[in-house]
């Protein structure tokens, strides 16, 4: 059982929240990536985004375990998993309507552009 000190609490409740930003930014860069042409390079950025999102939320887990085991396991965790993921889910899905509007306005010019020629 590690020893609980407000420095560890301070630690924990500042780095799994800035951790977090990082797995939205992931989430955002992938489905960025999803409708833009796919290539070998394309798809392995797209699947180091995935892998990274994971491997950053169980860092941010293991985090909360060490250094303040009563937030790994109480209420502060249920928070936690319903802000990440939630959060998560928002930032892909508006990122991934905002790029498949886009997508279309894309090939709507190009089939103005055609018609006009």
């Amino acid at each position: 059982m590690a020893l609980v000190t407000a420095t560890s609490v301070l630690v924990s409740r500042l780095t799994v929240p800035a951790l977090g930003l990082l797995v939205w930014f992931l989430c955002y860069l992938n489905a960025r990536f999803a409708y833009q042409p796919r290539s070998a390079r394309k798809l392995a950025a797209q699947l180091s985004c995935l892998a990274g999102s994971v491997c950053i939320f169980v860092a941010q887990v293991q985090l909360m375990e060490r250094l303040t085991p009563n937030d790994a396991y109480g209420v502060y965790f249920f928070g936690f998993i319903m802000v990440e993921c939630v959060g998560g889910l928002i930032v892909l899905f508006s990122t991934l309507i905002r790029e498949r509007t886009r997508s279309r306005q894309r090939l709507q010019a190009v089939s103005i552009g055609n018609q006009v020629e």
